[in-house]
């Protein structure tokens, strides 16, 4: 009961002062946590021995250093082990049965689907737990060194603007909060870059990709997106930011329609690429 209650009482402090909540505010929450009951890793139900409580060291304590608060050490440092990964995607898939060359944008994966960062992103979309970010985001910012190699003439990725992959209205309004948008907000934060959740709404209710194939997935999000009017003319560089990327038929949708709208530059980051299919 104290265990729901305690990441009850984060959500809801997180969802009424989003723009309020410091490093510090969050840090307390996340003892207050601890102290009320002893967490379990989300992986394998051990005690999770946080850092912060056994810190000596404020300076790293208040930078945000130690997040850990859903894994215990072993599986953390199982999640780190992960390998950050580039990819390039085409901004419109390309038709069946033509070779036409179009433009490609690039795509940084924080991980593989698979062990402890798999259960961390399903407990995220499916268990309201949304004190797991705080596991998933150190291994998300790792993504950064790797995507400011390939940005835009060599300028800083601090000038982009950060945009969550849209859910539809209906789900987000039964889930309570887009997965996305708290992983997107959290980076642009720390990279002192805007963040935008509006620029890109989702129109259309689709099925989950999860076991379609790849043309099935291209079809199923096919005008399936839409770009804020008031963004028309308005578009720096763009940095999508989504959970899990497969076969990037959400994400190339999405990348189209912001190049379309006058995106000077498009690349994404997701929290982790899903195992290769044979018809993925």
């Amino acid at each position: 009961m104290w265990r729901k209650f305690s990441r009850d009482l984060v959500a809801i402090t997180e969802q009424l002062q989003p723009a309020r909540m410091t490093r510090q505010a969050g840090i307390c929450l996340d003892m207050i946590s601890l102290f009320l009951c002893e967490e379990r890793c989300r992986y394998c139900g051990g005690s999770v021995e946080s850092a912060l409580l056994h810190s000596r060291d404020d300076s790293k304590l208040m930078n945000g250093s130690f997040r850990n608060a859903c894994l215990c050490s072993e599986c953390t440092q199982r999640l780190h082990e992960n390998c950050q990964t580039l990819w390039w995607l085409p901004v419109s898939p390309p038709k069946q049965g033509t070779r036409s060359s179009t433009t490609i944008f690039p795509v940084v994966t924080a991980g593989i689907y698979q062990g402890p960062l798999r259960k961390l992103i399903r407990r995220l979309k499916y268990d309201n737990d949304r004190l797991v970010v705080r596991d998933i985001f150190p291994l998300l910012l790792k993504t950064k060194e790797v995507l400011q190699s390939v940005w835009l003439d060599g300028a800083s990725i601090e000038h982009a603007i950060f945009v969550p992959v849209p859910l539809h209205p209906d789900r987000e309004r039964k889930r309570g909060y887009n997965q996305a948008a708290l992983m997107a907000e959290q980076l642009a934060t720390e990279i002192g870059a805007r963040f935008d959740a509006t620029l890109l709404r989702r129109t259309k209710r689709t099925r989950p990709q999860f076991g379609l194939s790849k043309l099935e997935r291209q079809e199923n999000v096919k005008e399936a997106f839409a770009l804020s009017l008031r963004s028309a003319g308005e578009l720096g560089p763009i940095i999508l930011v989504d959970d899990v990327f497969t076969s990037g038929a959400t994400l190339s949708e999405c990348a189209s329609l912001l190049t379309a709208g006058g995106a000077a530059f498009v690349a994404a980051i997701a929290a982790a690429r899903a195992p290769f299919r044979s018809d993925a």
